[in-house]
């Protein structure tokens, strides 16, 4: 997908600034879906946000996981279905589901507004990923903000996992017009001002049991073998199966810089 505006926040706090933003000026709809939504001050901020847009007649729906979310995914949202938003429960603990697994999980984290800007990364909705203000105890992570045509793949992917949820058959994604221009101001972060990347090609690739083939596990191999000066991998989880082993490797020895952190 060409021609995105795309901005990365390493901030816990500038990416909360800018997703507010982006609730505050949604008009049409805003879908969200999270791994973890916190009992505190980052997921009070977030339902009162979704509240008070539902009221003033914005399309809201809420995907929650059904673990990550436990403890937040009924009273504690209650205000979003009060007001008219819709919340789902990504297979709830209990009771048991049929489907797949009670380890099937939804890590994703989404966020779309308009059908026009999105958010995604790796920031769950609590005060350990994000937030208001600093907190030195919060973790290291990333979230990328974009406007354009790539947005049509994330939010059909959260039609996917919604429909899944909830066994609904929604998908009203539009044809975008170009207005999307718009929401660039909303996601930049003055703190970094060459974060704005524009005319960007951008590539969703989508991973889970639901995908039928490994496309991700592809992509990055590919990428890998087609590397000339370096590679460079941030992950908290580093299990690579042989094939991805055996490139890292090769491409060391071909002078590569390979650095995994």
């Amino acid at each position: 997908r060409s021609g995105n505006y795309a901005v990365l926040h390493t901030s816990g706090e500038t990416a909360f600034a800018a997703m507010m933003r982006l609730f505050e000026a949604a008009r049409e709809s805003i879908h969200v879906a999270t791994f973890i939504l916190g009992r505190d001050e980052t997921g009070r901020a977030v339902v009162d946000a979704l509240a008070r847009k539902a009221r003033e007649g914005v399309q809201v729906r809420l995907l929650l996981d059904g673990l990550g979310c436990l403890w937040s995914s009924r009273s504690f949202v209650q205000p979003l279905r009060d007001a008219g938003g819709r919340v789902g429960r990504f297979m709830p603990v209990l009771p048991l589901q049929y489907k797949w697994s009670a380890n099937l999980r939804n890590h994703r984290k989404i966020v779309v507004i308009d059908h026009a800007t999105a958010m995604v990364g790796g920031m769950n909705l609590t005060t350990r990923f994000m937030g208001p203000s600093f907190r030195p105890e919060r973790y290291i992570d990333a979230s990328v903000f974009l406007c354009g045509s790539a947005v049509e793949d994330i939010e059909t992917i959260f039609y996917d996992d919604w429909n899944y949820a909830t066994d609904e058959g929604v998908d009203d994604t539009p044809e975008l017009n170009g207005c999307f221009c718009e929401y660039a101001p909303l996601i930049h972060t003055h703190d970094v001002p060459d974060s704005l990347m524009s005319g960007c090609t951008i590539q969703v690739i989508p991973s889970g049991p639901d995908v039928p083939e490994d496309t991700f596990h592809d992509a990055l191999l590919t990428a890998i073998m087609e590397a000339r000066e370096r590679i460079w991998m941030v992950t908290p989880y580093f299990v690579p199966d042989d094939s991805l082993l055996k490139a890292l490797a090769l491409k060391a020895r071909m002078g590569c810089d390979v650095r995994i952190l």
